[in-house]
């Protein structure tokens, strides 16, 4: 029971400092919502708010959509629904489909995709199989 109550009042504190997080992210992308704030940026605006959680933590949204709506503002996020559409469209291979899905589920929940060396490193291998997959049938815009 008391390692029940311990795990259940930890999950709960970290669901609120969660949704802290959001309501932080929320008002950061209110004042500047078309272009964002820049990656890697978001530290630099949050420790305004952040000072009401913790003054010494600073964390990233807990989910890279809405961090990377944050950092690169509507025109940045359409941009890149618009690259994942087409990513999903093509995809053919079931191992390329589950791992593309899989950091789409992981991605709501945990910034480390996008915000840590390890995760950047990840997608990057995910991409660059999919690209040797399908890179004949697959057109860049670069």
């Amino acid at each position: 029971g008391v390692l029940f109550s311990r795990f259940v009042n930890g999950f709960i504190e970290d669901l609120a400092s969660r949704f802290e997080l959001l309501k932080i992210g929320w008002l950061v992308f209110l004042k500047n919502p078309l272009f964002g704030v820049g990656l890697n940026n978001f530290h630099y605006h949050e420790i305004y708010y952040q000072k009401e959680i913790t003054p010494n933590l600073l964390q990233p949204i807990h989910s890279i959509y809405f961090h990377w709506l944050v950092s690169v503002g509507i025109v940045g996020s359409i941009s890149a629904v618009y690259l994942f559409i087409n990513i999903l469209k093509r995809t053919k291979n079931r191992l390329a489909m589950f791992l593309i899905i899989e950091i789409g589920i992981i991605g709501l929940f945990d910034h480390y995709l996008i915000t840590l060396q390890q995760g950047q490193l990840i997608i990057a291998f995910v991409l660059g199989f999919y690209y040797s997959v399908f890179g004949q049938k697959v057109k860049v815009l670069v």
